[in-house]
């Protein structure tokens, strides 16, 4: 690696691990999947000519050539590799061993090593994704292709599945899959409930198979009943969890079902309250309930999502986990609906109730509140007063550092309301005297910026 390049990546990455507002301890964070069976569809994959392999690597050249000019943590950067073939995972094996790899582009990401974005090592056990399009001819080398690191547990999954997928006997393929909806491994159990899902609506041309098997030897409907159980199992796994979820949504919609999923997560939250996740735990709740904010809720009646609400009161308040109720702050606003009056009332009174005093939950809760905003007024298409009243008690009240979250989601909200068209120029004269009695000069200035942008200083000389 050229000196310059070193520098820069170093340099970017140490930025990055030192800017996380959520930055947790080294052993907290999670190991980054390769293959993601939550949303990956992995037949879909053995359908295109692919192979999968895991190795060791014993040589890494840089070249010199990254994507942007300052490294960070998700551009790519160029490498020639040597890789010592251990196993072929999926699709035929190469001819070749070692393999050679000329060039392929890697995002540190994709090496995180203790919670630290990195770059691949000689000695390294990495997986090595390519197309039997990109095989060399006699004397070249590979071209493209994807790698990262192999972890102990991901090629235990993955030689499972492949396992299950080479099995001859199409009963005992069928039943390793039903077995396999309550592992404790959740990217396993939720490619099996895939696979289930799957076999029942696919059609023809798109089938491997492990659908037919599955076809033949696992009753209609079982894919219901296994999401079902998951659901109702407040220990199951988290991603196993949300794929369950968005399978009965998608696959089973009715009233009941709705109501069913809608106690489960009640139960579900209420678990994640009384028991704070610990450590990597808390990667995996977070995601979980940003699933049931951003998708399960938002579609569910009124009358659900009010009692939803009720119970973000308690994920938020003094006795809920720390750690996770800036989610709750955020994205509650994603369960509003302006043309119920009463669920309205609901979202920003909750808003209102939990004006946050930790300056480190500002950010959040300001930008979940400008949502809720913008939701309403483009429903309304009238100015938020409700949101608006918040938003001005932050800026008059508040510390400077909640009044400058506050001014930035206010300044936000009001070129919303100017692109729209919705109560300008009003709003902004509103916000030229919000500007005059604030009494934290950074939120003042800022403001000023904004009023001066808008030309609302100009007219009212004129």
């Amino acid at each position: 690696m050229t000196s310059r390049l070193f520098l820069l990546l170093s340099y970017s990455l140490v930025l990055i691990a030192a800017s996380n507002c959520r930055a947790q301890s080294a052993s907290d964070q999670p190991i980054r999947t390769f293959l993601d069976l939550q949303y990956g569809n992995l037949t879909e994959r053995l359908r295109e000519d692919t192979f999968l392999v895991v190795g060791k690597l014993l040589s890494v050249e840089y070249t010199g050539n990254q994507e942007d000019p300052v490294a960070n943590a998700f551009s790519k950067i160029e490498v020639h590799l040597r890789l010592e073939v251990e196993r072929t995972l999926f699709g035929p094996a190469p001819q070749e061993n070692p393999l050679v790899i000329q060039p392929v582009w890697y995002a540190p990401i994709q090496f995180q090593r203790q919670g630290t974005p990195g770059n691949p090592t000689r000695g390294d056990r990495l997986f090595f994704e390519a197309r039997l399009t990109d095989a060399p001819k006699e004397g070249s080398a590979w071209k493209g292709g994807r790698i990262g690191l192999a972890t102990e547990a991901e090629v235990t999954r993955l030689k499972r599945i492949s396992e299950i997928l080479a099995t001859a006997e199409p009963s005992t393929a069928a039943a390793s899959i039903l077995n396999g909806c309550g592992d404790a491994d959740g990217q396993f159990a939720a490619w099996c409930l895939r696979l289930l899902a799957e076999s029942e609506r696919l059609a023809l041309h798109e089938r491997c198979l492990i659908h037919d098997a599955i076809s033949k030897h696992v009753p209609p409907g079982t894919f219901v009943e296994e999401c079902r159980l998951l659901l109702q199992n407040t220990q199951s796994p988290c991603i196993a969890y949300e794929v369950a979820d968005h399978i009965l949504a998608a696959e089973a919609p009715s009233d009941e079902m709705e109501q069913f999923r809608h106690e489960c997560h009640l139960r579900r939250i209420s678990d994640v309250i009384a028991h704070p996740p610990q450590g990597a735990g808390y990667f995996s709740r977070e995601p979980e309930l940003r699933h049931l904010l951003m998708f399960s809720y938002p579609p569910m009646s009124p009358g659900r999502r009010i009692e939803a609400i009720d119970k973000l009161r308690e994920l938020v308040g003094p006795h809920g986990p720390e750690r996770l109720r800036w989610l709750g702050l955020c994205f509650a606003s994603n369960l509003l609906d302006p043309s119920s009056e009463e669920l309205r009332r609901e979202v920003f009174r909750f808003y209102r109730d939990f004006i946050p005093q930790d300056e480190k939950l500002g950010f959040s809760y300001c930008a979940g509140l400008r949502r809720g905003m913008e939701t309403d007024s483009e429903y309304s298409k009238h100015v938020c007063t409700e949101g608006m009243d918040i938003l001005s008690s932050m800026l008059v009240g508040g510390n400077a550092r909640i009044a400058q979250s506050a001014c930035g989601d206010l300044g936000r909200y009001s070129e919303y309301c100017r692109r729209q068209n919705i109560g300008w120029p009003d709003l902004a004269y509103v916000v030229r005297d919000l500007r005059d009695v604030t009494p934290h000069l950074e939120s003042r200035n800022d403001l000023s910026r904004k009023i001066e942008r808008w030309g609302v200083e100009k007219q009212t000389t004129d």
